[in-house]
């Protein structure tokens, strides 16, 4: 139990929460400090307002042994390095312990059937690998009572793992099909578009044949330079010609009977991925 003023006279006695235990070993009042602009308060476009922790060095101000404390000024910066420490396993930085980083597979996402609250995640090694326990602890942290239940996680990981598998692969395989109508819908429109090319330079062709066969042909200089421009529409026409039937022959090579293979393999190969993956996450863990 702890207690609360709620006035000057009238102390009220309440559980002790975990939230609680931790706003006091965090608060600077408790080592005889004054403090002030712990926080940093600022309103973001949506209307909400967003506060930040601020570290101890951009604090507005802080009076050490400004009162009486119920620890030394050392205490309370010792607690705050253990904390601190302690809070590296499960917090922002996480970088002494496997929580979300190991390789449990429903961690944050797996639910206590009798509560209803969210479970977290023990690792035991064994031999080269970890294997997970998922606990109903949310009790136990707040207010110290025993665990609800542990769940096994290696047969549950499996069988969650299994089911993934089996429900993504038809998925696997429908992207796969909207890739290959994709990529041929992107050629057909390619196609077309350098089929245009070569109607224009046609065109353009037909236009200075006429051009020329008009002409007066006692008009020796205007026929010489008509007849070079029919040439160069010419020459451009059979360029294009030449360049439309290259790119079709490759794009049709793009979609053979060998690649249309590859590309609906996608779907057989998910099983495949997802083996190699979990492997590579026993890998990691492996002991050094």
């Amino acid at each position: 139990m702890i207690g609360h003023f709620r006035t000057p006279q009238e102390l009220l006695w309440a559980p002790l929460l975990h939230s609680t235990a931790l706003h006091l070993l965090h608060n600077p009042r408790y080592a005889g400090a004054f403090f002030f602009g712990r926080t940093r308060t600022r309103k973001l476009g949506n209307g909400h307002v967003q506060s930040t922790l601020l570290p101890q060095d951009q604090w507005h101000t802080l009076v050490r042994d400004a009162h009486p404390g119920y620890i030394s000024w050392a205490e309370f910066e010792e607690h705050q390095r253990h904390l601190h420490e302690n809070a590296q396993g499960c917090g922002p930085d996480r970088r002494h312990g496997p929580p979300r980083e190991g390789p449990a597979l429903l961690q944050g996402v797996i639910l206590c059937g009798r509560r209803g609250q969210r479970m977290t995640v023990r690792y035991h090694r064994q031999g080269a690998r970890l294997t997970p326990e998922y606990l109903c602890q949310r009790e136990g942290i707040d207010h110290g009572a025993a665990l609800c239940q542990v769940v096994p996680g290696r047969r549950l990981d499996q069988a969650i793992g299994d089911l993934l598998v089996a429900t993504v692969t038809p998925m696997a395989l429908e992207v796969a099909l909207t890739v290959q109508a994709e990529i041929t819908s992107h050629l057909e429109e390619t196609d077309r578009l350098r089929l245009l090319q070569v109607e224009r330079a046609r065109y353009e062709a037909d236009l200075a044949e006429r051009r020329f066969r008009q002409v007066d042909p006692e008009h020796r200089l205007v026929v010489v330079v008509l007849e070079a421009e029919w040439n160069e529409q010419l020459r451009l026409l059979a360029a294009a010609q030449q360049t439309y039937d290259h790119q079709r022959q490759a794009d049709r090579q793009r979609l053979d009977d060998q690649q249309r293979a590859a590309i609906l393999a996608l779907s057989t190969d998910f099983p495949r991925l997802w083996h190699d993956l979990c492997s590579a996450d026993i890998s990691q863990n492996r002991v050094g």
